[in-house]
């Protein structure tokens, strides 16, 4: 691929501990976008789809999916249904913190995998679907707990949050299985392609070509889609797997090559337009 300059995405923004957020615009799809905080993504209604690291899942109302730190994920929605979900971002060290406050006991703490930073490369999502009377509860706590970031209440926010965390303990089924689902739309179509050409030099044109697409509305639909380009998502899911390998030990030499990018100061540049840090620094901040 050759060397473009890439926008500083609005995601690329200084880490707070703890964000919650209801969101009830139905907008056809999130762009793709990746973070090193956990994210619990709340599917009330209305979306249909989710893309994480290169697969594609269904998701189900009242269904809490939990997406670990570097994974590149989009929301899929049914612009024909309601829309009505909750975002959660925390980082790791809040978790650390509040699993070592006195008032959790053992049995009480949310299930520890859920949060090892080595599963970094594991194949993750995981999901959670709650009955009625427990949805009814989960909807109850993130209402409180937002209310109370709202109002600057840093320990009525805590408090909701840990009571979220001890139901998403309650409900989890350790084998229910995620279901997964097929692209239906043309942007989806070429998250999947470059997922399985993700290290080739590969082109829009030759991705037109095997969806047997128009180059130019393949470009148009998908920028309309994602509201990013074919080259920037494609350098990003790159990047992603660079952040992993990073942290589990590759030196960044190593992890240039791996990621396809042909000289280690492209490499460099083009991480630090992106996340707004060298890739030693960034493993300095993370490990």
């Amino acid at each position: 691929m050759e060397e473009i300059n890439l926008p500083k995405p609005s995601y690329a923004t200084d880490i707070l501990p703890f964000l919650i957020a209801h969101n009830n615009v139905n907008e056809a799809a999130t762009s793709p976008h990746i973070h090193p905080q956990y994210e619990f993504h709340y599917n009330i209604c209305g979306n249909k789809h989710y893309f994480i690291d290169g697969k594609f899942f269904k998701v189900h109302q009242h269904t809490l999916i939990i997406i670990p730190p570097l994974k590149i994920h989009r929301a899929i929605r049914d612009p024909h249904v309601k829309y009505d979900s909750y975002v959660i971002n925390f980082t790791d060290e809040l978790f650390k913190t509040l699993t070592q406050m006195p008032m959790i006991g053992e049995s009480e703490r949310i299930r520890p995998s859920f949060f090892d930073m080595s599963l970094i490369g594991a194949m993750l999502p995981y999901t959670v679907t709650f009955k009625d009377t427990d949805h009814r509860k989960m909807v109850k706590l993130l209402k409180r707990c937002q209310s109370s970031e709202q109002a600057s209440d840093t320990l009525q926010t805590l408090s909701a949050f840990i009571e979220i965390l001890r139901l998403i303990n309650k409900c989890y089924d350790p084998f229910a299985v995620d279901d997964e689902s097929v692209p239906e739309n043309w942007s989806d179509r070429v998250l999947q392609y470059a997922e399985n050409h993700l290290y080739e030099d590969i082109s829009v044109t030759q991705i037109a070509q095997s969806l047997y697409v128009n180059r130019t509305h393949l470009m148009e639909t998908f920028k309309k889609e994602t509201k990013m380009t074919i080259h920037h998502y494609i350098t990003l899911r790159r990047l992603s797997e660079a952040q992993k390998l990073l942290l589990t030990g590759y030196n960044v030499g190593e992890t240039a090559a791996k990621t396809g990018f042909k000289t280690l100061s492209h490499f460099t540049k083009t991480f630090k337009q992106e996340f707004g840090t060298t890739p030693i620094k960034f493993v300095k901040d993370h490990i």
